[in-house]
């Protein structure tokens, strides 16, 4: 996966950059600067893929999470 098809990726599901950066303990900056490359790690997609996970559960209403 290339770094803009992971901000295409979280584009898609609502998620900031900003808010990505602040959940991996980072800056935006660098976030930027680590999306620009032609492929992306396979820890640092999981890292993000974690993120994307999280604010999936939390958007749900809270019955549905005890299921």
């Amino acid at each position: 996966m290339t770094g803009e098809e992971m901000k295409t990726y979280l584009k898609q599901r609502g998620l900031s950059l900003a808010s990505v950066a602040e959940e991996l303990g980072t800056s935006p900056q660098n976030l930027n600067g680590k999306l620009k490359a032609k492929s992306l790690k396979s820890d640092f997609i999981s890292a993000i893929k974690a993120i994307i996970d999280r604010c999936a559960l939390h958007s749900l209403p809270r019955w549905k999470r005890l299921l």
